[in-house]
């Protein structure tokens, strides 16, 4: 297995970007535009385009909208893990993504969009093949709300959340249409006790790593994709993209 690991942007480290990404062993920058791991937060515009002026690798972004996500809190009802796809919605996620694919576009710099998850991100993505990949996830693929939360509750919270099988539907069409190049595990393991306190406070983030073989092939048994295409979005994409 071949690996190398990301840098993370902050607005702290702009500076030292374009020698970080060089390191022995990193293949890239990745850049949290919503708050997801609180210390890796790049939500201003000024800092997105600083970031993605220094250097020259792929940068991968966590595409969520700080300000629509600190407008939003409130929609995150106490003891409700089924409205986090309220909070963090469709719109949180759209805004993202089109602002920086054109500040990527200013910068001119290749874009890495990870974890897509809405239909609407898609006609962006596709529109932007010239510099933009992107990443979905088999959660994303496999889950819907609201039955997701019914039946697994904050095991099934993650950023961006699950959302209904409209968005799942549209994530297949890119699959197949290839638009997404990339799935990849956005792996964020907790404990037990981290997942069974009371939303909000619970923990986003699911296991992914040991998970992702094995749901994928259970897809490609169902015929939702190739065998072929199976190892190109796990394996040659990743190659590809980011010249591992």
């Amino acid at each position: 297995c071949d690996y190398a690991f990301y840098a993370g942007a902050t607005p702290a480290n702009i500076g030292a970007l374009a020698s970080l990404e060089r390191m022995p062993g990193v293949f890239g920058i990745k850049a949290f535009l919503g708050t997801a791991v609180a210390i890796l937060l790049l939500s201003r515009e000024a800092d997105i385009l600083a970031a993605l002026k220094a250097g020259s690798r792929r940068v991968a972004v966590h595409s969520e909208d700080e300000d629509r996500l600190i407008a939003r809190k409130s929609f995150a009802t106490k003891g409700d893990v089924g409205t986090h796809p309220l909070w963090r919605d469709v719109e949180t996620a759209r805004a993202s993504t089109e602002r920086v694919i054109g500040l990527a576009r200013r910068a001119g710099r290749r874009l890495h969009v990870l974890h897509v998850t809405t239909a609407e991100e898609i006609p962006l993505l596709a529109a932007a093949k010239d510099i933009v990949t992107a990443e979905v996830t088999p959660q994303h693929l496999t889950l819907a709300a609201p039955e997701c939360y019914e039946r697994l509750g904050a095991y099934a919270q993650m950023n961006p959340p699950i959302r209904d099988a409209t968005h799942r539907a549209a994530l297949w069409a890119a699959v197949a249409d290839g638009v997404i190049d990339v799935v990849g595990s956005d792996h964020a393991p907790h404990t037990r006790e981290e997942k069974d306190k009371t939303y909000p406070a619970t923990p986003s983030g699911m296991p992914g790593v040991q998970t992702l073989v094995t749901i994928l092939l259970d897809h490609v048994n169902a015929g939702r994709m190739s065998r072929e295409r199976f190892v190109d979005l796990t394996s040659a994409g990743p190659q590809r993209i980011f010249g591992i």
